[in-house]
């Protein structure tokens, strides 16, 4: 599998103004994404210049703190999530993407959705965070979120968001997520899409109204400024492009090549003597 990633595209726009690379040809990861020094270098240098380009201070609203989010990222877990994710043979997989990338939309068809959600999860915590590379802004004492795609790419984030929360995380949600991806080029009514998604999903009556009322109302604005807080609260580095990993809470540049082979490096993570199913036959 080839892994294509268009950097001068995918990097936040807010951060190109200053920098030289932002114009070079797009750069093609080579079989199974194993990285080349040069393309290693490139990035480096990027994430030189980017290090001053992200606030560096987290500070979460009121209104998130009364949803039960945090920046830690596992409010929305229920219970039982929780404990699991305590056992430490289980391993958190965080993904930063935008619901409009082409690349977001082809590793989430390729390797989160067949692999990650439908084969992992006896091991994997999957924790998904629709903003990428958005900007937020300041407009009078009001926050206003600019995303990459334009305004309809913001709109989809916050859906996907309200799935996310409102059905408990993405053991639930990834099903309606990949219809969303799937199904987006069909209308901009987002309206019919939710609605396409919730029949094809067979939503209950509960579930369509809880998601399309956190949407539409203040709730989903909230969850935008959470997802945002969340990507901004990446460590040790900061995402450089979408789609990006975290893995048990780290963020670091060099777990990105392991993406299209995910799966089988996750297994390789995974200390439990006796291997999750889903890896039994990985060597």
């Amino acid at each position: 599998m080839i892994l294509k990633s268009f950097l001068w595209c995918n990097v936040p726009s807010n951060c190109l103004q200053n920098v030289s690379y932002s114009r070079m040809s797009p750069l093609e990861v080579g079989s199974l994404g194993i990285w080349t020094t040069a393309l290693n270098e490139f990035i480096k240098k990027l994430l030189a210049q980017f290090r001053n380009c992200v606030t560096s201070s987290i500070k979460l609203p009121y209104s998130a703190s009364a949803l039960g989010l945090s920046v830690s990222g596992n409010a929305w877990f229920p219970t039982s999530i929780k404990a699991l994710q305590s056992d430490r043979h289980r391993i958190k997989l965080t993904v930063l993407y935008e619901t409009l990338c082409k690349d977001c939309a082809q590793f989430f068809q390729q390797v989160i959705y067949p692999k990650i959600w439908a084969l992992g999860k006896d091991f994997i915590d999957l924790e998904l965070i629709p903003y990428g590379n958005a900007i937020r802004s300041n407009d009078d004492g009001t926050q206003v979120i600019t995303c990459q795609h334009g305004s309809f790419e913001c709109t989809m984030n916050k859906l996907h968001s309200c799935l996310l929360y409102e059905l408990k995380g993405a053991t639930v949600a990834m099903p309606a997520i990949m219809c969303l991806f799937q199904n987006e080029h069909l209308t901009s009514n987002i309206t019919e899409l939710f609605n396409l998604c919730a029949e094809k999903e067979s939503f209950s009556k509960k579930a369509r109204d809880t998601v399309f009322n956190c949407f539409t109302g203040y709730r989903g604005i909230t969850l935008e400024e959470w997802m945002a807080l969340r990507t901004e609260s990446m460590r040790p580095e900061k995402h450089l492009f979408v789609p990006w990993i975290a893995i048990n809470d780290l963020s670091y540049l060099w777990y990105q090549q392991y993406q299209p082979i995910l799966l089988e490096t996750l297994c390789h993570m995974q200390t439990n003597r006796i291997k999750p199913n889903s890896c039994q036959t990985i060597a």
